[in-house]
């Protein structure tokens, strides 16, 4: 019996996936259908077929997906908040994480302040904006 009926519906049904999605899902089986239905044109067992399409995207998977993941993985999107980060900003109330206390203004708008490393800061110092956790600045002061 010739199986490259079903290895054509597979590679088919597998590029689409692909072309609908917006990372690389399915590719991986693409190459070990596109494998499969060669096999199947040479006329080789079921068994053979199967494990050609095992090993191909298997290896595929392997060898491409570090590669996929290094050159198209996104940056990610930065918010107006990420783009605080570096920036140097006076303390209104003084930081302490024991307390739970620390705020400062930035454009007007207040943000809770903490210390990156547990250390106080008091009002009026400078610190410099370390990262953003959710609606926090976490801040080093400056020396």
């Amino acid at each position: 019996m010739n199986y490259c009926i079903i290895w054509i519906i597979a590679l088919i049904v597998f590029v689409l996936i692909e072309a609908f999605t917006y990372q690389l899902v399915t590719i991986w089986f693409a190459f070990g259908a596109l494998g499969a239905l060669l096999c199947a044109l040479l006329p080789s067992p079921m068994y053979i077929q199967i494990l050609t399409f095992l090993l191909l995207s298997i290896v595929t998977l392997a060898v491409l997906r570090p590669l996929s993941m290094k050159y198209l993985k996104s940056k990610g999107l930065k918010t107006n908040a990420d783009s605080m980060i570096g920036r140097i900003i006076v303390i209104t109330q003084e930081v302490n994480n024991i307390e739970n206390t620390g705020k400062t203004k930035v454009n007007g708008i207040e943000w809770t302040v903490r210390s990156a490393d547990g250390s106080v800061i008091e009002k009026g110092k400078k610190a410099e904006v370390k990262n953003i956790e959710g609606v926090k600045i976490i801040a080093e002061e400056c020396k």
